[in-house]
């Protein structure tokens, strides 16, 4: 006779081995994308941030009162500096390469053109993890696009799609 423990595990076994698994293909995205009606997608870069330094006073003692309401001993504050950030615009809206068009070999080719480039040092997986991401999202910040969705531009200029319509690859602020 076996043992009463062994068979929860054997059902978590069995129930995990039939869950399906993502196969990583497609890229980790916060934002969602959107669908035209044409059939291009986009999405939306990270909003533009502007940071100042600003000084405040925090009170660091309370006034103290008499009973009569007048102030006996004046509250202490002390100066305190530090940095802010605000969001001065949103982001930029950009056209991006549908799911559908991702597939393991042109993903596998963006990490080739992106290691050509010394912009990933990765192995060449044919999958859109984090590390591909990285890499996309850095090669293409100093090209005005934060984010790790692989720009339609971008994807042109590195020969995984062939140009097209010229009006997908324009930014839309």
């Amino acid at each position: 006779m076996l043992p009463q423990w062994p068979c929860p595990i054997l059902v978590f076994c069995i129930i995990s081995a039939c869950s399906s698994v993502p196969d990583g293909t497609s890229p980790p995205s916060d934002r969602p994308l959107d669908l035209t009606t044409d059939g291009t997608c986009f999405a939306q870069a990270a909003p533009q941030q502007a940071t100042r330094v600003v000084t405040r006073q925090v009170e660091v003692i309370p006034a103290v009162t008499g009973p009569d309401g007048t102030i006996t001993t004046p509250p202490v504050f002390r100066n305190e500096t530090g940095p802010i950030s605000e969001q001065v615009a949103p982001g930029a809206r950009f056209a991006v390469l549908c799911p559908d068009e991702l597939t393991p070999e042109r993903i596998a080719t963006l990490q080739r053109a992106l290691k050509a480039r010394l912009a990933y040092d990765g192995a060449i997986t044919g999958v859109y993890d984090s590390e591909t991401s990285r890499a996309v999202q850095a090669f293409q910040a100093p090209l005005g696009i934060d984010s790790a969705e692989l720009a339609r531009s971008l994807a042109q200029r590195l020969g995984l799609v062939p140009f097209g319509n010229e009006a997908t690859n324009a930014f839309v602020r």
